[in-house]
């Protein structure tokens, strides 16, 4: 099923489109949104960060990353078993809206979980 050892020759191609089409198409079709539960956000902070942490998403296929997003804006992205981040440079007493989006590997998204957070000493 090769022409070098290494490489598929047309019967190898054949054999792997049989084996993984399936399992492809299922996850290319997904349409089902990962959950991220709300209100279990925890934050610590200082004056100039915070840390925060959540609970794990669940999907049907996994998830491949969460967004973070301050005042509407994405600052960043952590793996899937990434469920803390610590945002650092905010400014002491200013309020700010910091929301978690997780996304699964068909680009499906769940729904912003917020919370709003006031850093004071």
């Amino acid at each position: 099923m090769t022409y070098d050892y290494v490489h598929p020759n047309k019967a190898g191609q054949l054999f792997m489109t049989e084996r993984w089409y399936r399992a492809i198409l299922q996850n290319l079709n997904d349409r089902n949104s990962p959950t991220l539960k709300s209100k279990q956000i925890a934050v610590s902070k200082s004056s100039s960060s915070a840390t925060l942490s959540w609970a794990k998403a669940k999907d049907n296929y996994g998830i491949q990353c969460y967004i973070l997003i301050v005042d509407g804006k994405v600052v960043a992205k952590t793996g899937p078993d990434n469920e803390h981040y610590t945002l650092h440079g905010l400014s002491w007493g200013r309020n700010y809206k910091i929301g978690i989006v997780a996304q699964d590997w068909s680009g499906n998204t769940s729904k912003e979980v917020f919370k709003m957070v006031q850093l004071k000493k």
